[in-house]
């Protein structure tokens, strides 16, 4: 019976999702992608209709629990954004923006692909799709960052909390495909997608934990309760 749950919940990945509160929500995981090639996923939806949106969807902090070293976000004008920072300048973060916006209230699949390459190398999806983007850096070298990842806001001031609904935060040490992006955006659940890359994908909507491929998950002090983790140690 364990077992048909487990195929069902990989089968059905949306039948839930965690409402974060927008204030002080946020989960943290002891876990951070590598700085070569990298890929972010997760399914949204927001509740507040601001138009001057600056909510993290994850966030990996440069070291331990300090200042922001790559970003998953919903930005200015509801445009979703990447940003990381570069050799160049390790102190500020270089965004690209996506020229297309989210509407409030409706469920979106978005993920982030990087090769680890130069910054145009960075591709954003939305339910599946890449589009134009704003703006384009010309940074070319990554800056160290190897800190906690969190989903839903960031640590080292607890703002940018996310404000709404978010479930299957994904992440992967290798550049998904077109093809990994897409399956993702139709519902295919994060550990069937490339699983040896895999660094943790979780789902936020159950409430009971099951630690698969051994590691160790964290949360960060609030009020949560435990989720089904699919996590799998960095290759």
């Amino acid at each position: 019976m364990k077992f048909l749950a487990l195929l069902l919940a990989l089968a059905l990945p949306l039948q839930a999702a965690r409402n974060f509160n927008g204030t002080s929500d946020r989960i943290d995981f002891a876990t951070t992608p590598t700085r070569t090639a990298f890929s972010f996923s997760a399914w949204v939806r927001t509740t507040s209709s601001s138009t001057s949106a600056n909510w993290y969807v994850m966030c990996v902090h440069i070291t331990g629990n300090t200042n922001v070293g790559a970003l998953l976000r919903l930005g200015a004008s509801r445009r979703l954004e990447f940003g990381t920072v570069f050799a160049s300048d390790p102190n500020t973060l270089s965004i690209r923006a996506t020229q297309a916006t989210l509407s409030t209230n409706t469920l979106y699949h978005v993920a982030v692909i990087y090769d680890g390459g130069n910054a145009s190398g960075i591709r954003m999806f939305i339910n599946g799709v890449e589009g134009a983007y704003t703006s384009t850096s010309a940074d070319t070298t990554l800056g160290a960052w190897g800190g906690t990842l969190s989903v839903g806001g960031r640590i080292f001031d607890d703002t940018r909390n996310w404000p709404g609904y978010i479930d299957l935060p994904a992440a992967w040490n290798i550049q998904l495909t077109e093809a990994d992006v897409a399956a993702l955006a139709a519902g295919a659940h994060p550990a069937m997608i490339r699983p040896e890359a895999l660094i943790f994908a979780s789902d936020l909507g159950a409430t009971v934990r099951e630690d698969i491929a051994g590691g160790t998950v964290t949360s960060d002090g609030t009020t949560l309760a435990e989720h089904v983790r699919h996590y799998r140690a960095a290759r």
